[in-house]
């Protein structure tokens, strides 16, 4: 992922600044309502004249909704009342008008609008039930643009085509057929597409052309575990790209690449030891300013000097470790910053370099106090082969006994857990839980052959990692041995599960959110837009037809005959990915030999929980579960 940035007189004005957040301490618990309240304000945009600040803003069946500020007047706007739908993604388009991406809960059915900015003529110009997915590829919004670049499969389910939409009229028009193995399209500065990733088989391919009129030619072509990311086409070089690569590399490296010859140019920067995770530049110079690499907390590698001090400077004033520059105008003169940490969740600024001006534009959740919070503690263990893994280590507060542990894999097998503020940390650590999240093989961030290790091993070796690591905990006197639970989302509630069944004595209780029951189902559910991936979705999860044998053991559907200890599921009836009658029927099964299971079923919610209500009684459900099992 890459960000724009600002230079450096941002950050010397910035530094002069000061503003920091103090809570008092209290001994009573915090109650639920206070760690899962819906987001107050997030996804700040500015207008590319730098007059006024977009947000969305949560309400509480946890439909996102589009606010308008006027920074000359403080004049605040509410331009969409979406019900049973919410917005998952929106772009200004010049100072006038606005473009959003809208789903429902069941993160399909996805549509877009289009809004002028004083909230009228909000009009579906991409009618929901027509298409299965939406995505902007825009580059650039100059002040005076009426038109947006987006990648829709209208056509065809399984391809998506590249669209140019005339926002004033409504009106758009294919400008780039698929020709059957492009997942995803890339635009330069001036909202040319030139750049495009495809499949086939297992090898990732990229495409280049160097203008709308010429045909796109295959530059690269490696297996997919090998590939590139693109960060922007260098100003100058009319060939050249800026791109993250570990082509001949296990890691991610800074590079340039020749997009004429698909050749590697030079190397910018390169670690043996990490991915560089994020790159930061200046859109306005079309510079790279800063990139980051890390193990378990981010590390910033600076290319301009002073910088740095800035900074760090600017950390201290705010009080958080992390600032973020979220958005900017074109004169990168008024900007967007978010500051947070792991024990706060963020607040949002507007910084007007100019006048030397920091304003708070908000709050992802107020009522946190920081003092209250526990630290997010970066570990690391050899796994019985000898290959160091990463992960987070929260403990509580206080007391005099070894704590019981929350065992929480995160819920994509081929993501990570990242050090930040996790409310769900927070609350199971405010009850005085230790909560153990293992960065297992197969996560990203630690380099090409840390993630092929986990192909296919959804309960080898990531769960030999897992077990690895609460084994590590016991052994330096970290945790209570006799009190371990686990618990999960999607793929961490399968991973909880699996962890119950290989291990049913160490294990006292497992929750399941919306967890993966049957990965032959899971395989059917693919989205028809993935489908061009499927020899690469076999190679992460596994064939339904080659890989049976894995495919069932690896099932906790397959295996109710070793889920012996209590247990506690939620499901969606608008998971996308989720199989609503056979959780239910798995449940209805599991009952027969365990008297101590617990199912939630809500049937307006997708995979994740929105509507604050369900989220109180689910989260209490939870605490109320593992306190009377752990006793």
């Amino acid at each position: 992922m890459t960000r724009n940035f600002l230079l450096r007189y941002v950050f010397a004005g910035l530094a002069l600044l000061l503003f920091s957040c103090r809570g008092d301490s209290y001994k009573e618990k915090i109650p639920a309502e206070t760690f899962f309240k819906n987001s107050e304000s997030s996804f700040f945009k500015i207008s590319p004249d730098g007059k006024y600040v977009s947000s969305l803003k949560e309400n509480q069946n946890g439909e996102k909704n589009l606010f308008i500020h006027n920074i000359s007047n403080g004049n605040h706007s509410q331009l969409t009342s979406f019900e049973g739908k919410s917005i998952r993604d929106y772009c200004w388009v010049g100072n006038d008008f606005l473009c959003l991406i809208v789903e429902d809960a069941g993160c399909k059915d996805f549509g877009m609008y289009t809004v002028q900015r004083d909230g009228n003529k909000l009009e579906e110009v991409v009618l929901s039930y027509s298409v299965t997915k939406i995505d902007f590829i825009q580059k650039s919004n100059p002040p005076n643009n009426t038109s947006v670049l987006f990648a829709m499969n209208d056509r065809d389910p399984e391809r998506t085509d590249v669209y140019k939409l005339n926002v004033p009229s409504g009106k758009k028009e294919v400008i780039v057929n698929n020709p059957g193995h492009v997942l995803e399209w890339f635009a330069d500065e001036d909202n040319i597409v030139r750049l495009a990733r495809g499949s086939e088989d297992t090898n990732e391919n990229w495409y280049y052309r160097e203008t709308n009129e010429e045909d796109f030619r295959k530059i690269i072509s490696n297996h997919f575990t090998t590939n590139i990311k693109p960060i922007l086409f260098v100003k100058g070089k009319r060939h050249h790209l800026y791109a993250l690569s570990n082509i001949k590399r296990d890691k991610y490296a800074l590079v340039e690449i020749d997009c004429s010859t698909g050749k590697e140019q030079r190397i910018i920067y390169e670690n043996p030891n990490t991915d560089i995770l994020n790159v930061v530049y200046s859109a306005r110079t079309n510079q790279i300013i800063y990139f980051s690499t890390g193990l378990a907390k981010e590390k910033r590698h600076f290319l301009f000097p002073g910088i740095e001090t800035y900074y760090k400077n600017l950390n201290k004033k705010l009080g958080t470790e992390v600032i973020e520059i979220i958005d900017h105008d074109e004169s990168e003169k008024n900007i967007i910053l978010k500051a947070y940490s792991d024990k706060v969740p963020g607040s949002y600024y507007l910084y007007k370099s100019k006048q030397n001006q920091l304003t708070k534009l908000g709050d992802v959740n107020a009522q946190i106090i920081q003092e209250r919070m526990n630290s997010m503690v970066p570990i690391s263990y050899k796994n019985k082969e000898g290959i160091q893994i990463h992960g987070y280590l929260t403990l509580p507060k206080g007391g005099k006994q070894l704590p019981p542990l929350i065992v929480m894999p995160h819920s994509g097998p081929y993501k990570r857990t990242n050090w930040e503020y996790d409310p769900e940390v927070q609350f199971f650590a405010s009850r005085g839980y230790a909560v153990f999240q293992p960065n297992f093989r197969g996560s990203t961030g630690y380099g090409k052959e840390f993630f092929r290790a986990g192909l296919k091993q959804w309960n080898g070796n990531i769960h030999a990692d897992i077990s690895d690591g609460v084994d590590w905990l016991i052994a330096n006197k970290k945790i209570d041995s006799s009190r371990i639970v686990a618990f999960g989302k999607g793929f961490g509630g399968f991973a909880a599960l699996n962890l119950a069944i290989q291990q049913p004595k160490l294990y006292k209780s497992v929750v399941s959110y919306a967890g993966i029951m049957n990965l032959f189902t899971y395989i059917k559910s693919t989205p028809d837009y993935y489908k061009p991936h499927k020899p690469v979705i076999e190679e992460l999860i596994g064939s339904p037809e080659k890989d049976v044998d894995y495919i069932k053991s690896a099932s906790p559907i397959f295996n109710s005959g070793k889920l012996n200890i209590p247990l506690l599921f939620f499901q969606g009836g608008k998971d996308s990915r989720g199989n609503l009658s056979e959780v239910t029927q798995f449940v209805k099964e599991l009952k027969k030999h365990n008297n101590n299971v617990e199912y939630i079923v809500r049937d307006e919610e997708g995979q994740r929980i929105s509507k604050f209500e369900n989220k109180i009684h689910f989260y209490n459900t939870v605490e109320a579960f593992f306190a009377r099992y752990l006793k």
